[in-house]
């Protein structure tokens, strides 16, 4: 395994979508979080997730098929997960375009539109979508 496992410590901010479009697979063990944007930046470039059920974007990940939830504190479903994911090349394509797919959700623009769209609602007023005032 250590020949196919690449551990580089701290990295530059700026190079973290290269190492994240060259990745496999982007894991993310975390106990508890309440949204991992890693997992959405993986996405973005067609690499997918395998999640802990307690994270926050695990509900979207599942929705989605863009990856593997499992258990929190669970090494094993983590390797079982990433089995699954790199021993069949064909469903390896299948997570990946969909989750790049799931990504655009997640967009800045997408949020912003969101927010509009609520706050005008609790104002009362028909809120205009960002993308239609540019």
């Amino acid at each position: 395994m250590a020949d196919d496992v690449l551990l580089t410590g701290a990295i530059p901010h700026a190079e973290a979508i290269t190492y994240l479009a060259a990745a496999d697979v982007a894991v993310v063990p975390s106990v508890a979080e309440s949204f991992s944007r890693v997992v959405v930046e993986a996405a973005a470039v067609g690499t997918p997730a395998v999640v802990t059920r307690t994270t926050g974007v695990s509900d979207y990940v599942a929705a989605h098929e863009a990856g593997l939830v499992v258990d929190p504190r669970s090494g094993a479903a983590i390797a079982e997960a990433l089995q699954e994911l790199l021993g069949d090349r064909a469903a390896w394509k299948g997570y990946s375009r969909r989750a790049t797919a799931m990504a655009p959700a997640f967009s800045s623009e997408r949020i912003a539109d969101d927010l509009l769209r609520l706050y005008g609602a609790a104002l009362g007023s028909p809120a205009r979508a960002h993308a239609q005032t540019r």
